[in-house]
């Protein structure tokens, strides 16, 4: 192939969670797990962060890294699983917050954990073919937002997004060859209507990478036999990596070494980026290879199958390496937080349609940060909103308004209690916006109302 990597980007959430401050909540693991795993941190997405805003910012940087001209781009394709729409393209909406051209073939692509793999050699064929010139893909997940609280997949659940941009013109890694392998299986999963992430097994030992390995071994003999390369053919290899586990697990069946694997498995430092976790890894073998190298990835998506795919480093990374925003830069510069306020930031505690009309009417299902998952009633010492706020629209602080406790639903053994604003009602919100808009003199009565 002619077509290869010309650039690429990355974006992760600033904020960071220890595992030990998520099992200070549940207590739902031995500890000594955490080792075994490779956990440590995960990402936080904070309050306005979403798949969409991550592979934003992880496009603009590849665009900007690459030196082309957003007009010129031919095709974009975003892999998630968890795009914020559930018809919708989200790739619609980064044409225009790119400043792409409305003749771009936009479009998302969901292969699970393997997304950004299928999406880029979807891409790469447009390229190859000549009916574009470049094209834009992105793998970009939010893991942590769709992971029930007290599953121990949040301990690892994170997010993240990788761009890269393709083109046939001097590119710092060129394509090289493709080898799948697919069949159903209900590993992990999500179905309609559905906000979390289902497990079909559990989350550690062997029966929790059910499935792995029935895919990568196939898919990554099949590279090998397809090119006539061995193992020992290549530099470097980006692996599945959910838990440090999982790259052991591919090292060994398909005979690859330790150094071309372990030292490129982030997974303590970030956690499980889903469909941004493997190219992740190849993101940060290009930050540091040399020309010549020949990097293998394999990508493994829950229920979606395994991709095996090969690159070879050109002349021109040298000379084109990225001198900023590096993955190690990145993983780096966070911002630890505890685990009332990665509930708070993540909105777990209620439905989607809830939390955006929470965002907008600061005063519905406050919690107190030091008990957030209370099922009794309780005399609360501070209560916050989902926007951060401790005051409502007056600037009184929550704890002191008119508040009643709301009980969990019982059947519900994951629901629990919260507390709501009486007079600053969804009601009052709904109605302080008619008043805006018949009468802007309305304001000072209404923040008159809201201060009670």
């Amino acid at each position: 192939m002619n077509t290869g990597i010309l650039s690429y980007g990355v974006a992760l959430p600033r904020y960071r969670i220890e595992a030990g401050e998520i099992w200070k909540v549940w207590k739902n693991i031995s500890p000594t797990f955490f080792d075994m795993l490779s956990i440590g941190e995960r990402g936080v997405l904070g309050p306005e962060e979403d798949t969409l805003t991550l592979a934003v910012a992880a496009a603009k940087q590849a665009l900007e890294r690459s030196g082309i001209a957003a007009e010129q781009i031919g095709a974009l394709f975003l892999g998630s699983g968890t795009s914020p729409y559930a018809t919708k393209a989200a790739a619609a909406v980064m044409v225009d917050a790119l400043g792409l051209p409305n003749h771009v073939l936009a479009a998302d692509i969901q292969c699970a954990d393997k997304s950004g793999s299928t999406a880029l050699w979807l891409a790469a064929g447009l390229v190859e073919s000549g009916q574009v010139e470049y094209a834009l893909v992105v793998a970009a997940d939010t893991i942590n937002r769709h992971t029930q609280p007290g599953m121990v997949l949040e301990y690892v659940a994170s997010a993240g997004a990788v761009a890269f941009l393709l083109g046939k013109e001097n590119p710092i890694a060129v394509l090289e060859a493709l080898a799948t392998h697919t069949h159903d299986q209900n590993d992990y999963f999500r179905v309609e209507g559905e906000r979390f992430i289902q497990p079909g097994a559990g989350f550690y030992g062997w029966v929790a990478n059910w499935g792995l390995l029935e895919h990568v071994v196939p898919a990554g003999q099949a590279l090998f036999q397809k090119t006539g390369l061995t193992p020992a053919d290549f530099a470097k290899f980006a692996v599945p990596q959910k838990t440090g586990i999982r790259p052991l697990m591919t090292m060994g069946k398909l005979e690859l070494d330790m150094m071309q694997v372990l030292p490129y498995v982030l997974t303590a430092q970030i956690g499980d980026c889903g469909a941004a976790g493997v190219p992740l890894s190849l993101a940060h073998i290009l930050d540091f290879a040399e020309p010549g190298e020949r990097i293998g990835v394999i990508d493994y998506g829950a229920g979606a199958g395994c991709d095996a795919w090969s690159l070879v480093t050109t002349e021109a990374i040298a000379e084109r390496r990225p001198q900023s925003g590096l993955v190690i830069e990145q993983l780096d510069d966070k911002i630890m937080v505890d685990y009332a306020t990665m509930t708070k930031y993540e909105q777990k505690y209620m439905p989607p349609f809830l939390a955006k009309m929470i965002l907008a009417d600061r005063g519905m299902g406050l919690i107190d940060p030091q008990n957030p998952i209370a099922r009794e009633p309780f005399q609360p010492r501070q209560l916050i909103d989902s926007n951060g706020s401790f005051t409502n629209r007056a600037g009184k602080p929550y704890v002191e308004c008119n508040v009643k406790w709301v009980n969990p639903v019982k059947k519900n053994p994951w629901d629990h209690g919260y507390f709501d604003n009486v007079i600053f009602s969804y009601s009052c919100h709904c109605e302080e916006r008619f008043l805006r808009r018949s009468n802007p003199l309305a304001n000072q009565e209404t923040a008159s109302l809201c201060s009670q």
